[in-house]
């Protein structure tokens, strides 16, 4: 089941047990409400329960809060998780309350304050601050803007694809850099593409970059070639991937190994191939099965979402048919999104839209469209 359609999960910490029922009560018609009472069980309940965001209220004793959030800030499952602190001021109890000194220091996504008279004013309260819309708010704060451009009919998608190069310190690796800033300024990019050793030529390696895009406020896709991983470095990457919070991938082939490499040509590995890293992707999202010490285990879902390239631009007959039937093998293993390899023939884009027609799949398919500059057009 797609992760945006299972009803939300809100985590609920604080000592007091009117917060609970007040917070509860104002939540409960929209999300699923996970309650802990204290700092150790809020800490527990957040790493295991993954809910989608944290309430943090008053914790006893004080600086039990501070210590909550800071941790949740630092963890590696938590980290990613929105922190909404409510702070309310209960009659009778004001040692139970921070002072706005201590507000001040709460580093969270938003920050709440209100002075009910019992339970009930605590829901008519987190009612009149709009607590569910401002949840929804740092939900979509969160979405995959990539995703929600790819499945909006009515948004042109545009992706900027980026050829790091080889090297560490190098302009080309500067120069993507220097597009992370430009693509948030044009603010018609979705994403930006990173390549993953083009032309079989060895690159800096496109999950690092990926991750310092992200990192910079911008959404990444990143490209994932079987020429030069088997099965279980592929694995690793997309673990690596989904705690950096990176979501999109592209899973391509992959060309077949330069003899630039260092003396010589490097050994392809093509352990696995798009459709058995397709199908690796859907397992991880839904949750991956494996046995430890002859026991099933189910790892936490991840929540990648996959694309896969197509040519449709090959000249013989058999050749196109094979990239066709490969085709088919992707869609059916689970990819969400196509990408055309680079080509200038308008009619094979639409054979594209064409084909997928013909065969009732409604996935959205993207062109790819090279400019040329100078120096590659005299190649030409």
């Amino acid at each position: 089941m797609d992760q945006m359609k299972k009803r939300r999960k809100v985590l609920v910490v604080g000592s007091i047990p009117d917060f609970h029922q007040g917070v509860g009560k104002s939540l409960e018609t929209q999300f699923d409400v996970v309650s802990a009472s204290n700092e150790v069980e809020g800490l527990s309940k957040a790493r295991t329960e993954r809910p989608q965001a944290i309430i943090l209220g008053y914790l006893e004793p004080r600086g039990s809060s501070f210590r909550l959030h800071k941790r949740l800030r630092e963890g590696w499952i938590t980290k990613h998780i929105p922190q909404l602190v409510v702070d309310v001021h209960f009659p009778g109890q004001p040692a139970k309350a921070w002072t706005p000194q201590e507000a001040m220091q709460m580093d969270a996504e938003d920050y709440l304050s209100i002075e009910p008279g019992d339970v009930t004013s605590v829901a008519q309260s987190m009612e009149v601050l709009k607590l569910t819309e401002k949840i929804d708010v740092k939900l979509g704060e969160k979405a995959n803007p990539l995703k929600e451009a790819i499945l909006d009919p009515g948004t042109f998608c545009v992706t900027w694809e980026q050829i790091p190069g080889r090297g560490a310190f190098e302009i080309q690796q500067e120069q993507v850099i220097d597009n992370v800033a430009k693509a948030a300024e044009l603010e018609r990019i979705h994403a930006l593409s990173v390549t993953d050793n083009p032309g079989g030529n060895p690159a800096i390696s496109t999950e690092m970059l990926c991750a310092e895009i992200k990192r910079l406020g911008t959404e990444p896709l990143v490209h994932l070639a079987c020429r030069d991983k088997n099965r279980s470095e592929v694995e690793s990457m997309l673990y690596g991937l989904a705690a950096g919070g990176v979501r999109n991938i592209l899973v391509l082939s992959g060309d077949y190994p330069s003899p630039e490499g260092f003396e010589g040509r490097p050994k392809p590995v093509f352990d696995v191939d798009p459709v058995n890293v397709v199908r690796l992707i859907e397992r991880m999202n839904a949750g991956l099965e494996h046995y430890a010490m002859g026991k099933k285990v189910t790892l936490a879902a991840t929540d990648f979402y996959a694309g896969v390239c197509v040519s449709p631009f090959k000249k013989l007959e058999s050749e196109q048919m094979a990239q066709y039937a490969k085709l088919k093998k992707k869609i059916e293993a689970g990819a969400k999104f196509i990408i055309t390899q680079v080509g200038y023939d308008a009619r094979k884009f639409h054979e594209v839209l064409q084909w997928l027609r013909v065969h009732h799949y409604s996935i959205p398919a993207l062109a790819n469209i090279y400019i040329l500059p100078h120096g590659a057009a005299k190649l030409m």
